[in-house]
């Protein structure tokens, strides 16, 4: 039985402090250097708590997590606020995130699947080099309404997880037109079923294509 998504608005008075500063840096007066740029990224995370197990023939079992998932993502990067080596970019970021268990002869699958939508504000130093930058952030994300779904003879298996509030952190290194980094995000998502959130967090790598600083 399919219950209705609980707002996760009640959660948002937790993040007025982040989405404050994020206002305040996009209304400091922006340089002539200021520039619009784009990212592309690929990430993998890993964490949370477990939603389910699938057992094979074999014996081998395969747990599908709340906080582990290959994600898509892609969205605008502006430089509010540059002076020397230092600088302040606003990013926003949306896509989908997914996984499943199983090996890949199997079609015995659970699958995640959900859609994230993020915003950050960065710092960032560019290194003498002229083309490296070192940038740590955080923001708030917000993941909307997807769940879990099976396939062979899992099929017509069916689980809703609410839309969720969360924050997250990120440290990278732009070279160029690449991007690689380290993120954590914190949520604690609310699945049909279970009275309490469970952990939805995620610890992960990136890999992207971005606009080349300057």
């Amino acid at each position: 039985m399919h219950h209705e998504a609980r707002p996760a608005f009640h959660r948002i008075h937790r993040l007025l402090p982040a989405i404050a500063c994020l206002l305040a840096i996009a209304a400091l007066p922006a340089p002539a250097a200021a520039q619009w740029g784009g990212e592309l990224r690929l990430q993998m995370g890993w964490g949370g708590d477990n939603l389910g197990t699938v057992e094979y023939s074999d014996g081998s079992e395969s747990d599908l997590r709340l906080g582990t998932y290959f994600t898509a993502v892609a969205g605008p990067v502006f430089e509010a606020w540059s002076s020397g080596p230092h600088s302040v970019e606003l990013q926003a970021l949306a896509g989908w995130s997914g996984w499943s268990t199983g090996p890949q002869n199997t079609d015995d699958r659970l699958k995640l699947n959900r859609f994230p939508l993020e915003v950050m504000a960065f710092y960032g130093r560019h290194l003498p080099d002229g083309i490296t930058m070192i940038r740590v952030g955080a923001g708030a994300t917000y993941h909307f309404a997807g769940g879990v779904s099976g396939s062979g003879r899992l099929e017509g298996t069916e689980l809703d997880i609410d839309p969720a509030l969360g924050f997250t952190t990120d440290a990278s290194v732009v070279w160029g037109a690449l991007t690689a980094g380290l993120r954590y995000t914190h949520m604690n998502p609310t699945v049909e079923g279970i009275a309490d959130p469970l952990d939805g967090s995620s610890l992960g790598i990136y890999v992207g294509f971005t606009t080349p600083r300057k």
